[in-house]
């Protein structure tokens, strides 16, 4: 915003999706929409047993992520009509679409499952929403190459998942392992660590380790 110009050996993108890095530099990246949308808030909760939960509904799957306390981090994922009606609820009725969703007796009854089992807990119900819901588009995404010469990019600016199943975290602490090992081994060595031909280590270890994701 002030025209500041910095100078770096390294420049790493973990920008996100539509990272600004990855399109500045011309790295090529392919992939599709779910035609779904992601809605992420906070919520406070009856009791929290450290467990996460989800349901998988027509519509995507609901998760509850255990925080602090009795507080929860949600991803619902949902068709877009679905998702903007659920993101111009009042918050009041947002919540008690959420418990409907988390709780309904029916989609519990299959041949094979009993859910009277000592094993089987419901979610907790949900009493607040603590922040601002917010939506975010779902897709797949992945980038050709993770490296340019002084550029690395990580995360889903790499690659980008669909939130089902919690991989997206899991990706980008394998891809900062791998650039970090590539750093550190290549300054141990006196090597220039922007250098393209030290950092296509990284994409072919990071890209070889994800595959099996």
């Amino acid at each position: 915003q002030n025209n500041d110009q910095l100078t770096t050996r390294l420049l790493v993108g973990s920008d996100g999706a539509n990272s600004y890095v990855r399109r500045l530099y011309n790295i090529p990246a392919y992939g599709w929409s779910y035609n779904q949308n992601g809605i992420v808030c906070t919520v406070e909760t009856t009791f929290n047993n450290k467990t996460a939960y989800q349901r998988f509904l027509e519509s995507g799957p609901l998760a509850l992520l255990p925080l602090w306390g009795n507080y929860y981090s949600i991803v619902w994922s949902a068709q877009r009509e679905l998702a903007e009606k659920l993101m111009q609820l009042p918050e009041e009725a947002f919540i008690d679409e959420m418990n409907r969703a988390l709780r309904k007796d029916e989609d519990y009854q299959t041949f094979n499952f009993n859910q009277s089992g000592q094993n089987f807990h419901y979610a907790p119900f949900v009493k607040r929403v603590c922040n601002k819901r917010m939506q975010f588009p779902l897709r797949v995404l992945q980038s050709q190459r993770y490296v340019s010469s002084r550029v690395a990019i990580l995360g889903d600016a790499a690659h980008a998942v669909h939130p089902l199943a919690g991989q997206g975290l899991n990706m980008g602490m394998i891809d900062v392992a791998y650039l970090a090992n590539n750093i550190i081994k290549n300054k141990k060595s006196g090597n220039d660590i922007g250098d393209y031909n030290w950092l296509k280590e990284y994409e072919t270890d990071s890209k070889l380790s994800l595959i099996h994701i």
